[in-house]
């Protein structure tokens, strides 16, 4: 059967399922329609009846149209909403009552499910390629208003003398916009956008954005903006994010509230006087709720119209849903917001909480940058863009059955790095390198362990090899030799210094040795001397540019033992023979750093395993760590990696020699 000229390919799914849907709708309009017309009812509701004959030719134009469902029921909640705008502006008593601002609430709800038919026409590449333009457009013109509003907000003279000597407003008038709150509103829709996109974005354009969202001087997008960078920060647990942050801003405010009515709006103005206007709209809503009845409460008086009711603009977000909407227009509100955003967890976490917190503050039902990010988000839903896979980039990974997480994608002048995880794996390839190496020579091996401490970490049975075992520390030398005695051969003395024959080990064994070494590349140029040709060298450190690593670096020596001591329980912990030694992190051991080094000194990375170390803290200990780390990372606009924390590097020398040997 051949499609209606009119058709829009927008769904995938099969067409049976949208014409059924359509078709309900529509029959269900139509019924509603009879019942309304012939059936007797109050005066009010007779007067929705032209909107119930909108909604059921919008349901038959649907019927021909196949829009896909939840565009189709965002449309549908678009007319209801309509229609309890209308019942509620013809209920309201008032002589002025206004019908502007409701049909400017009525059209920027368009805005979503238009904005999802635009970009759900466009091929992926073409999205990829304009939504970080128009981004980019959006901060040009951001900037612009910027400048202006600094210089031409003093000389406005749209706030009362008062409110002039207050530097948040003095600056607040906008040329663009009414007020500077506004544009705060917009910013934040425009970095829930960035995150969705953030890999199209330099730390330049990144740190923009937030100077923009700072110069508005707008409390509660400051906040607002916090808060949704404190949930990328925490997506790993995103859903107690949201629930804390939400909890936390009801009770501030009802503890607030409750200081405002009992010693009144002085004891509020003291913390910040715009509280004032915030609790004196609550009060005077619960006031005029007290009085409504039932079908005020449940139509509300129509969007703009709470000034004729309470004497002040309703610009609070729990006012606006109970005053203007009505108990019915809200569950509408609310329901249209979940179809958009619904299996979207960028749009929950990223706009809609963010706007949720900012709405104390400042809502406005005409804000078509929100619109148009909640259709954008509704467009993108089940992308990469959406889930944003790299949101959970942060979190440590779980290996499925039967395999590890995909190779992340790394600059082509650095060794591929395979994400390991757990000890055993990273510990595994260690062992199965050592054991073909065996087998490819064929005899005995010897093996050297630069800086050996007091116990051997691989298990090698059924090799046969020799075990030289060099370290600084004479304790740790003899505990090693009277308990392990594991060790053919002990050499008390420095990497950097010792004299070793050149060529005379088949592999060369460090794991987390160089860290504590000041000149690490002193003491990879001897290992690297006394490594024979076609031998091993496996290393295994910690990254110098993961966030561990940094605060290993900058954390004196002292808090590194009273965290051994007290949280990680070892009472021997900073004595001789025990871990932890001091740490210096020479710049040579950083990822980057330590390829180019064994390259330069003819090695070549023959595997290079990242992996995320045994995290030793429980409960909230482990949760105050991942926010701090998370934190940090951020902070680092990059330069720091959360990705793994130990890296293993399986280098060999003489590549032509090996390949020889494999032979």
């Amino acid at each position: 059967m051949a499609s209606s000229p009119f058709s829009f390919a927008l769904d995938a799914r099969p067409a049976g399922r949208a014409r059924s849907l359509a078709a309900t709708a529509a029959l269900f309009a139509f019924g509603a329609l009879l019942t309304f017309s012939f059936v007797p009812v109050p005066v009010v509701i007779n007067l929705s009846q032209i909107f119930l004959l909108l909604l059921c030719v919008a349901a038959f134009c649907c019927y021909f149209v196949r829009f896909q469902a939840d565009i189709f029921a965002a449309l549908c909640l678009i007319l209801s909403i309509a229609v309890f705008q209308a019942i509620g502006i013809a209920h309201f008593s008032s002589a002025d009552k206004n019908y502007l601002t409701p049909f400017l609430f009525i059209t920027s709800l368009l805005i979503a499910p238009s904005t999802m038919i635009l970009v759900r026409t466009l091929p992926q590449e073409d999205r990829d390629r304009i939504v970080p333009r128009v981004v980019r457009w959006v901060l040009t013109f951001l900037v612009i208003e910027c400048i202006t509003r600094f210089i031409f907000s003093p000389h406005m003279n749209s706030r009362p003398e008062t409110d002039l000597t207050d530097a948040f407003y003095r600056y607040k008038d906008s040329l663009f916009f009414v007020d500077s709150n506004f544009v705060g509103i917009e910013i934040l829709c425009l970095l829930a956008i960035m995150f969705a996109y953030r890999k199209k974005f330099d730390r330049s354009q990144w740190l923009l954005t937030y100077l923009l969202l700072f110069a508005t001087l707008s409390r509660a997008s400051i906040a607002a903006g916090i808060c949704q960078l404190l949930v990328y920060i925490l997506w790993r647990w995103r859903g107690w994010t949201l629930i804390g942050l939400l909890a936390a801003q009801a009770l501030v405010v009802a503890k607030l509230f409750l200081t405002y009515t009992t010693q009144g709006s002085s004891s509020i103005s003291a913390i910040d006087g715009s509280f004032s206007s915030k609790f004196l709209i609550l009060a005077r809503m619960a006031a005029s709720y007290t009085q409504a009845d039932a079908v005020q409460k449940f139509f509300g008086v129509g969007v703009g119209d709470s000034i004729n009711l309470i004497e002040i603009f309703a610009h609070n977000i729990v006012a606006t849903l109970v005053l203007e909407l009505g108990i019915g227009g809200s569950l509408l509100f609310v329901a249209y917001v979940w179809i958009l955003s619904r299996k979207s967890p960028a749009s929950i976490y990223l706009l809609v909480l963010p706007t949720i917190i900012n709405g104390f503050s400042l809502v406005s039902t005409s804000m078509p940058f929100f619109f148009a990010a909640l259709g954008l988000f509704g467009a993108l839903r089940g992308s990469q863009c959406d889930e944003i896979s790299a949101l959970k980039h942060d979190s440590p990974h779980r290996a499925k059955a039967g395999g590890y997480p995909k190779e992340h994608k790394m600059n082509p002048a650095e060794p591929k790095l395979q994400m390991n995880l757990g000890n055993k794996q990273i510990y595994q390839c260690q062992i199965d390198a050592i054991r073909g190496q065996a087998q490819r020579l064929g005899r005995p091996l010897s093996i050297l362990e630069a800086g050996c401490g007091t116990r051997w970490p691989l298990n090698l049975a059924g090799v046969d090899f020799k075990l030289t075992g060099v370290d600084l520390d004479p304790v740790a030398m003899e505990l090693r030799r009277t308990i392990e005695r594991d060790l053919d051969v002990t050499i008390c003395g420095d990497l950097c210094t010792i004299e070793l024959p050149p060529a005379s080990y088949d592999v060369v064994y460090s794991a987390f040795v160089l860290e504590h070494v000041p000149r690490a590349d002193l003491a990879l140029e001897n290992t690297l001397k006394w490594l024979k040709p076609g031998g091993l060298l496996i290393l295994h450190l910690p990254e110098r540019e993961s966030v561990p690593g940094f605060y290993a670096r900058i954390l004196p020596f002292w808090t590194h033992v009273w965290v051994y001591r007290h949280l990680y329980g070892k009472p021997f912990a900073g004595q001789p023979g025990h871990a932890p030694y001091p740490t210096f992190y020479h710049p040579v051991i950083g990822r980057k750093q330590l390829s180019g080094f064994l390259e330069a000194h003819g090695m070549k990375v023959l595997n290079c395993n990242g992996h995320i170390p045994k995290n030793p803290f429980k409960g909230l200990l482990r949760v105050l760590q991942h926010w701090l780390f998370g934190l940090t990372k951020m902070l680092s606009f990059g330069n720091l990696t959360l990705k793994y924390g130990d890296i293993v590097y399986i280098a060999v020398r003489d590549v032509q020699e090996y390949a020889q040997n494999c032979n």
